[in-house]
């Protein structure tokens, strides 16, 4: 891309962020306007721009989310570490079991250990501390890599925030709306799928402004998961003169699809009138 002369702004591995600990403790931050929390500087290395960004409320999210693995598995290990103690658990086989299972609940806090031994009457681990100030000093911080060197570090920040919106859009029109390639043959075809992609992708976001004034804690997700519970049934009869009769009916909301639908200031149709048939195929006559 450099050779072509193709500017780029790139996300990094996190684990690269090692390299720039003296950047993380350094205090020349600039704060981003406007977004309070919001932290970044420019870094020069190697011939490429690094622009290190780091978040007050992110940071503290994932603090929260570490401790609570943390003290999980320190809780858990030691209730082993008693049982063996103790000898309610002697079998070898059985407590490495039981550590394989810590391993698989704290996948996260378990890579913060540096030792697990088990003696003959005794379990012992120790932390890995020189990792967990790592993630101290790491965490809330992330690491973007560009070629735009002329560009202020917030410009670079907020062009990036739109990448990942771009990103977010592709993943809610595969996963959310269940769009998926059609390798279509038409030019129309093509220009057709990408309006209807497009059309969908707009009623997202429509629905979710809405839900955001209205009910803030629920997504478009959860508030079509309910809504889609509401259904058109239809009940035939035969008639003794021939033919058939339908009775289109909606269902009746549950609690959780009335608030929703209270919420958005939404109602739902009247029931369809019934329909009779002369034979399976010949519509005859609406009430």
């Amino acid at each position: 891309m450099r050779q072509r002369g193709v500017n780029y702004l790139v996300a990094t591995p996190r684990r690269k962020l090692a390299a720039f600990e003296q950047e993380l403790l350094k205090g020349d931050w600039a704060e981003v306007s406007g977004r309070p929390g919001i932290e970044v500087k420019l870094i020069e290395r190697d011939g490429e721009l690094y622009v290190l960004s780091r978040s007050r409320e992110r940071a503290e999210q994932e603090r929260s989310i570490r401790l609570r693995a943390l003290h999980g598995l320190r809780k858990d290990l030691k209730a082993l570490s008693k049982s063996v103690r103790t000898g309610r658990l002697r079998q070898r086989d059985r407590i490495l079991l039981r550590l394989g299972r810590l391993e698989e609940r704290w996948p996260n806090a378990w890579a913060y250990l540096k030792k697990v031994e088990l003696t003959d009457a005794e379990l012992v681990w120790q932390w890995d501390r020189k990792k967990l100030r790592n993630a101290w000093l790491q965490q809330g911080a992330y690491l973007l890599r560009t070629n735009l060197s002329r560009e202020a570090p917030e410009t670079l920040w907020r062009q990036y925030l739109q990448l990942t919106e771009v990103e977010a859009v592709f993943r809610t029109l595969k996963s959310a709306l269940n769009l998926r390639p059609i390798w279509h043959r038409i030019q129309a075809r093509v220009e057709a799928h990408i309006m209807v992609a497009f059309l969908g992708y707009c009623l997202w976001v429509c629905l979710k402004q809405k839900l955001k004034a209205a009910a803030a804690g629920l997504t478009p997700a959860q508030a079509l998961h309910q809504l889609k519970q509401i259904l058109l049934v239809e009940v035939w009869f035969e008639l003794r003169n021939g033919g058939r009769i339908c009775l289109p009916r909606i269902t009746q909301p549950e609690e959780p699809q009335r608030l929703i639908l209270h919420h958005l200031g939404w109602s739902l149709p009247e029931q369809p009138p019934p329909k009779i048939y002369r034979d399976q195929e010949q519509f005859v006559w609406t009430t």
